[in-house]
Order: structure tokens, then sequence, then C-alpha cells
């Protein structure tokens, strides 16, 4: 409810809210006829579950505005973003605006700046950068291995819709996470012009018990694999740069802390674990990743954990991630 009040209370009036309850078993469905029977911008479509990717692509299909925006439904936006947000690119003719946000924890609230103050973007260098960066980071990019994804999500910001209308979300099946990348990807690599706005008009909330984001994904090893080759083939159809290929690696190495802390969420043994992770280190393509990092730029902490993995430390990575797992999942 605090999403959908959100909503309809934003100061810019001439919105069209696209509520889609994709199989959900739970009251969703007359929570939503209620807003609807008070605000006729609401538009309630029931469907088959069928997940994030498909729900996203039909909210697409289905939106008639200039602009479009999402917003999950765990999560809430301040009062003024759209009227913020639409003001930027009407006056300025962006393709996107982009903003930082909120994340939401049980007991505080933590502000997330993806730039640093605010910026406008409209020269090809820069578009190019950006469009990079949704592939991986490079440089100093990797000294703040927490934010480099923050430009990916499809949240926190405004697109054109004519920029966007034409692309499709991948299937979680298939690549297990990152969906808005992958999409951003694509996206970024049309648009002329970003603008950035250093306020946390969102709030992602990150305590929801029943996320998935939470739980062991058995298959997410053999996803990534599917992921970085969608990835690498996106980079030879464009023929993009050496730059591309290289953040590519490195999006790879990176890997092991999210496939690491996908095994210390497994439910068995700490012997299974030590399977499981061996198995991932062990991987020829992820070891010439990590190989090829560049730890000069990693904190401290990041060099010490990419260290390990390189050298292929079992035991002592499992004991950090265990660590890790336990600080992410408050």
């Amino acid at each position: 409810m605090q999403c959908m009040d959100s909503l309809i209370n934003q100061t810019y009036r001439s919105c069209e809210f696209i509520c889609i309850n994709d199989g959900s078993l739970d009251k969703s469905d007359s929570i939503l006829r209620g807003y609807a029977e008070k605000d006729n911008r609401i538009k309630i479509i029931e469907k088959e579950n069928e997940g994030v990717s498909a729900t996203r692509t039909l909210g697409l299909n289905l939106a008639n505005g200039e602009y479009i925006m999402f917003v999950d439904a765990d999560d809430w936006i301040d009062s003024d973003t759209v009227e913020k947000a639409v003001e930027k690119a009407v006056s300025l003719n962006v393709d996107v605006v982009v903003w930082g946000y909120m994340s939401e924890r049980k007991n505080k609230s933590i502000p997330r700046n993806i730039f640093d103050g605010n910026q406008y973007f409209t020269d090809d260098s820069d578009i190019q950068n950006l469009h990079r960066k949704l592939v991986g980071a490079l440089g100093e990019e990797l000294s703040q291995v927490e934010r480099v994804d923050n430009l990916c999500t499809v949240w926190g910001k405004l697109y054109k819709k004519e920029i966007v209308s034409s692309v499709k979300f991948v299937d979680l099946n298939e690549i297990g996470t990152f969906e808005d990348g992958l999409f951003n990807l694509e996206v970024f690599g049309k648009v002329k012009s970003v603008y950035y706005i250093n306020d946390h008009m969102y709030h992602y909330r990150r305590y929801n018990s029943y996320s998935q984001t939470y739980s062991y994904r058995p298959y997410l090893y053999n996803q990534w694999q599917n992921l970085f080759k969608k990835i690498e083939s996106y980079i030879e159809n464009n023929k993009l740069g050496y730059e591309y290929r290289q953040a590519l690696q490195n999006r790879i190495a990176l890997s092991v802390l999210g496939l690491g802390i996908n095994v210390a969420r497994f439910n068995g043994s700490i012997f299974e674990r030590v399977r499981l992770l061996k198995a991932i280190l062990h991987n020829e393509e992820l070891q010439k990743a990590i190989s090829n990092l560049k730890l000069s730029y990693l904190s401290f902490h990041w060099r010490l954990f990419y260290s390990l993995a390189k050298k292929r430390h079992v035991c002592t990575l499992l004991g950090l991630l265990f660590i890790i797992n336990r600080i992410v999942s408050k």
C-alpha cells in the first residue's frame, strides 16, 4: 500500500498507472481494485505468474504515455519524483532521467548516489562511458565494488517511450539476475542524452523477508554463464571496443562475490558448500578473469577477498562469505 499511496499522491497528476498482478496469491488484487475504484488513472492487469521480466515487458507494451517509469511493488517514491523527472526530461529534451535512491533497511535509511552532483550527459564520449559501465567497471570504478551496478536498475529512471518501446526484458530463468542491466545496455546504446538528478527520490526496500533476493538459487552459476554469453554477443554484434571486453572480464571476476554469497545461503552441510565453492573457483574462465583483475584499484578488504579467490583458498573465503551474507541480509 505504501507503493500505491506514493504513486497516486504524485504532485504531477497526468500519470497512467499500469498495475500488473503477476499471479499473486495474496490480497494484491483486492487492494488494487480498491485503489482503482477511487482513481481512474489506475489500470489493473491480471495474469498468470510469468516472472518480473514478462511482467515488465507487458507493462511497457500497454503504456500510452510519452515517458515510462518502473516502480517495484515493494518500493515507493517521493511525492514530487515524477514532477521533477518530467520537468528535466521536457525542458532539456533528454532521453533518460536518472536519480539516486534510499536503501531502506529495517532500522535505517541509507542514501545511495549514482554520481556526484547533478550531471548532464550529452557528449558521445560521456554516453559511451555510461553504456560501457553497464557492462562492467574499469580502473578507479573498481575502488567501490558495491556501487558498480548502481546505474543498472530500471527503477530510479524516467525513459522516453520511443527509446524503450522495442526493448524486451530477458527471462530471469535464463540469466538468474541482471535483467535490468541487459535492458539498459540495449537502451543506453540508443540514447543521445541523460540527466542525473542528485536526489534520493526512490526508496528501495531491503527488508522484505519474502524476497527471493536473499534465498539460495541452485541454478545461478549456469544462469550467469548464460548472462555473460549474452553480454559478449551484444558486444560482438555491435562491434564495441576493447574497453567493453575488459569491462565484461571484470564483471566475470567480480561475480565470485555473488556466486559465493549464493553458496553461503545453501541449506546444506559445510562440506557441500565447500564443494560448490571449489567448483566455482576452478572455472577456467573465472580464474582467467580474476588473474587479470587490477587488484590495486580495490579497497583493502576487497583486495583480500579477491586475492583469496585467485589463490583458491576455499575454506577461508567461505568463512568471509558467511560474514558478508549476514551483513547484506540485514
